[in-house]
């Protein structure tokens, strides 16, 4: 759900060293008049301010709760150290709530002079864990994929042009833009992220346009857009007062209607520490969701072959279109999942219950034919016409 998201969320909270970067090369098509580099950013910043970033990005420990569209939660830290030899070391983590078990970190490792020498990924679900790890040393890079402990496959070589000035490394200086003369609006030269190495895809010029709204109540929104797609790709909310220049909020794509394809939101230790507290029963009712949600799929194939929906899981399970297949039986860790269809079978829903309600599951889901999925914390009553009730919680969107 969230690795590409994971990566710019990175980027944006340990952007400071990316700064001290050598120049990119130049873009095959001509920049805007405007735009800056990332030598015109280092240089406005200068090396105190830049200090200044690195120790309120780097080195505070910082909690998101990350969500997607669906629901889906997960809890992001990052934070920052500085070993004996002045190397600075950016590690961010997530585990995702999503009754996955998956879980990762990315983590950045700079040089005392601020230059990126190394980035390791690390993924995995229960106890399977794998790793890619980059080198980078005078402008070559090596990549390495670990698996269970093990390499595997040979490693790749090619030239290094990543961790340039990005979409979020430009952000990073947007609570002092102001203040160096810039204006509310600035156009930043930016490359393409690729991890891949060695694969000769080469990496597109782009420009990105970063505006700041004005503030209000709730902080100072900063918005994104791609210039190439004339369109936002992010938006920030900063905080004021003794938070400014704090990330409270982070959208990716954001959209019109207040969605976006992945929200983070700031949150305090005693948030996380509860969200941690309930991974058990966060898990069991992502579980629970995503089990509705195959039911939804596979009543739409059991409709294409029999001209009605199915009345029950077990007749999901006998025409093979549930899965994963053990879902038939009719239980979801810590849940049981139910089928219900009306007279002529026109229509239907099914209902995930809670095994033992506050213990195993907080809640009560029921997904409708549209594939909307619905939640409460009072157990979710049925007619024969499979019709909701009023009252209940929408969960992500179809």
């Amino acid at each position: 759900m969230l690795r590409a998201s994971l990566v710019s969320l990175a980027l944006l909270l340990a952007a400071g060293p990316a700064l001290a970067q050598p120049v990119p090369k130049e873009p095959s098509a001509p920049p805007p008049a405007d735009a800056l580099d990332a030598a015109g950013l280092a240089t406005l910043l200068g090396e105190a301010q830049q200090r200044k970033v690195l120790q309120h990005r780097l080195f505070t420990k910082r909690y998101y709760k990350a969500v997607n569209p669906r629901g889906d939660l997960a809890l992001v830290t990052g934070e920052g150290s500085q070993t004996s030899e002045g190397k600075l070391i950016f590690k961010l983590s997530f585990v995702s709530y999503d009754g996955r078990e998956q879980k990762g970190s990315l983590t950045y490792t700079y040089d005392a002079k601020g230059r990126l020498e190394g980035l390791t990924l690390e993924e995995g679900r229960k106890d399977r864990v794998a790793q890619m790890k980059i080198t980078i040393a005078d402008g070559k890079a090596s990549q390495q994929r670990i698996r269970d402990g093990q390499p595997s496959g040979n490693p790749r070589q090619g030239p290094w042009t990543g961790d340039r000035v990005s979409l979020f490394a430009a952000l990073v200086l947007v609570p002092s833009l102001g203040d160096l003369g810039l204006g509310d609006e600035v156009v930043v030269a930016a490359e393409e992220e690729d991890d891949d190495i060695g694969k000769g895809r080469g990496r597109k010029p782009n420009y990105l346009t970063v505006r700041r709204e004005k503030a209000g109540e709730a902080g100072q929104l900063v918005v994104i857009e791609e210039q190439r797609r004339g369109r936002p790709v992010a938006d920030v909310l900063l905080g004021t007062g003794k938070d400014k220049g704090v990330i409270k909020r982070f959208r990716i794509d954001p959209k019109p209607d207040g969605r976006s394809d992945v929200s983070f939101e700031l949150i305090d230790a005693a948030e996380a520490q509860r969200i941690q507290q309930d991974a058990p029963l966060l898990s069991n009712e992502a579980g629970a969701a995503r089990a509705l949600r195959s039911v939804s799929y596979a009543q739409q194939s059991y409709q294409q072959k029999n001209k009605r929906f199915a009345e029950t899981i077990e007749q999901l399970g006998e025409a093979k279109v549930l899965y994963p297949s053990t879902l038939a039986e009719g239980t979801s860790t810590g849940y049981l999942i139910m089928v219900r269809a009306n007279a002529d079978g026109s229509t239907w829903a099914a209902l995930a219950v809670p095994e033992e309600p506050g213990k195993s599951g907080r809640y009560f889901y029921v997904i409708d034919k549209e594939g909307q999925l619905h939640r409460s914390q009072k157990e979710i009553q049925l007619d024969d016409s499979c019709k909701l009730p009023e009252g209940l919680e929408k969960v992500g969107k179809r």
